[in-house]
């Protein structure tokens, strides 16, 4: 985005006459006679003139215009927020002016389009309807209050500066509040509600100049906090959807923290493995698995702490809980599986040997030998078939084989278990192959059919 402008392109840009460009440029020590057609001017000149251009709409005098200069330890944007954002995307601010009737005669918004019903002309909102919407505490809107009314009485610019949440997202506010000293307008008050989160970020050392340092925390798709101390001094958007509590900056991260968890030592072991970690002078600490109660309903996260300075943390929290619920949810599955009338079990040839590769839990429930005895004796499933039945399923086995049949399954035959006890199963088999299509074992799975076979009998018997 172009930063300098001549002459000629900053007057058609802020639809002003050379004459008032020149104007303006003197009241910022600028000789006209140095204007040339090749003069540029810089973005903190352009700040100025647009600032300039503000208040002389409002009825301000040269004279105060320079003491507000002056005074601003930058210059303040007042009107045309179309033009700001149009030029070079400067800080925005929502301006509200009213007269002694206490009826709003100006508003401008570039701060947020969730603030732009302000500028119906049917709502006479008021500065505090505007601090309310920006979350500002009762505190910080007492002291507006009682600073607007300071500038109503001795005339003197007054000066705020808070912090808040619009869109989801954490605000510091610099508010300014200045009275007209034009005799027309002597009588308008002008409030201005800017965006100072970049300058106080900047002021942490935290800022990013290129793309705004909270612009980019707001693109990492979970809950982030930056730290100072035990002090939230900034948050993503994320922060307010995901824990749903008002007011979040005025919490420490102590209390953030306790306001979540029923576990006063589980809260104390978070904060005693962050001392830990600044003491360590270490760069990233991991805590897996915090369970936090938000709205009535517990949610499961992981707490990632990173140093930015000796002084500054960023928090991020990763909720897990979607995935740890279905995790739960597949091993009670797992568990329900092995434990339940299947065996699962895999065979590789190895050197020309089958080899258990793998079998299930309940091996136990269909043969009388533990897991461990299984594979350790790599006892041969098929040494516990009937005499009578083997040799008919190695029959089928082998024929299945030469076919390359890659899914194939017996009818139910009988198996003898370690105590002697018989037992009715019925498997089904999966051949596997490698990328060569050789053979290199096979995945089988055992179901109990024992009360089937025993309904069936019952049922000739009958």
């Amino acid at each position: 985005m172009k930063r300098d402008f001549t002459c000629e392109e900053l007057c058609q840009k802020l639809d002003l006459s050379r004459e008032k460009l020149l104007s303006y440029s003197e009241i910022l020590g600028i000789n006209k006679d140095e204007i040339e057609d090749s003069y540029l001017f810089n973005e903190l000149q352009i700040r100025a003139i647009i600032s300039i251009n503000g208040y002389c709409k409002l009825g301000y005098d040269t004279q105060a215009i320079k003491k507000f200069l002056h005074l601003s330890s930058s210059p303040l944007l007042c009107v045309q927020s179309s033009i700001i954002k149009d030029i070079i995307g400067l800080v925005p601010a929502f301006i509200i002016t009213k007269n002694s009737k206490d009826q709003v005669v100006l508003k401008n918004n570039s701060l947020s389009s969730s603030l732009d019903d302000c500028l119906d002309n049917k709502l006479n909102i008021s500065f505090i309807d505007i601090a309310k919407r920006l979350s500002l505490s009762q505190s910080d809107i007492e002291q507006i209050t009682a600073k607007y009314r300071e500038c109503e009485e001795s005339g003197n610019r007054q000066e705020i500066y808070a912090h808040g949440t619009l869109d989801d997202r954490y605000f510091h506010f610099r508010i300014i509040i200045i009275k007209s000293v034009d005799s027309i307008n002597s009588e308008l008050i002008t409030t201005i509600f800017s965006d100072y989160t970049e300058d106080f970020l900047a002021q942490k050392n935290l800022s990013d100049n290129s793309v705004g340092f909270h612009n980019t925390i707001d693109k990492i798709p979970f809950p982030i906090l930056i730290l100072e101390d035990d002090q939230i001094i900034y948050f993503n958007q994320h922060v307010h959807k995901k824990f749903k509590k008002e007011a979040i900056s005025d919490y420490s991260f102590s209390s953030f923290l306790y306001s979540f968890s029923n576990s006063p030592e589980l809260v104390g072991n978070i904060l005693k493995k962050k001392k830990d970690l600044i003491e360590s002078n270490s760069s990233n600490l991991h805590i897996e698995k915090i369970e936090f109660n938000i709205a009535d309903k517990y949610y499961i996260f992981n707490i990632n702490f990173s140093q930015i300075d000796n002084k500054h943390m960023l928090v991020g929290f990763s909720d897990i809980t979607e995935k740890e619920e279905h995790y739960g949810n597949l091993m009670s599955e797992r568990n329900l599986f092995e434990n339940g009338p299947v065996m699962i079990m895999k065979c590789l040839n190895r050197d020309e040997n089958k080899t258990i590769e793998w079998i299930s839990e309940n091996v136990y429930h269909f043969t009388g030998y533990t897991k461990s005895e299984i594979i350790e004796d790599n006892i041969d499933i098929n040494s516990l078939v009937s005499e009578d039945m083997l040799p008919k399923l190695l029959e089928e086995a082998d024929m299945f084989y030469a076919k390359k049949q890659e899914f194939y399954s017996h009818s139910p035959y009988k198996m003898i278990k370690k105590d002697g006890e018989e037992i009715w199963v019925k498997d089904h088999t999966r051949l596997l192959f490698d990328a060569n299509k050789n053979y290199i074992g096979y995945l089988e799975y055992l179901i109990d059919v024992s009360d089937m076979k025993a309904f069936e009998q019952d049922l000739k018997k009958s």
